[in-house]
């Protein structure tokens, strides 16, 4: 089962964060964002503890190479960005930016 959760998306340089509220169960998720890069990564609803998931090298390597770094995405205007998969769930406890 796939938990609500939190879905940061946090511009490279730091500068700004967005965030999106996904519900039980959602096993696809849609933002609109300004164009640039950005990190994604995530916290489980009412999960208050440094831990979370996030779309790092570990998720490009298929769970690995344990390379918890996140990955840059660039946002291209009009161009829907896919496969940005929050499936690194084992980073240790704060290693993603979560606020």
């Amino acid at each position: 089962d796939i938990p609500g959760m939190t879905i940061y998306f946090m511009r490279t340089d730091g500068s700004q964060r967005y965030a999106l509220e996904t519900e039980d169960g959602w096993d696809h998720y849609a933002n609109e964002l300004p164009v640039g890069d950005y990190y994604v990564f995530a916290r489980v609803t009412g999960d208050e503890s440094d831990s979370g998931g996030g779309y790092t090298a570990d998720v490009l390597c298929g769970m690995t190479c344990a390379d918890h770094s996140l990955v840059p995405v660039t946002i291209e205007d009009g161009k829907a960005t896919r496969e940005v998969n929050i499936t690194d769930w084992y980073a240790p406890a704060g290693t993603f930016p979560l606020p």
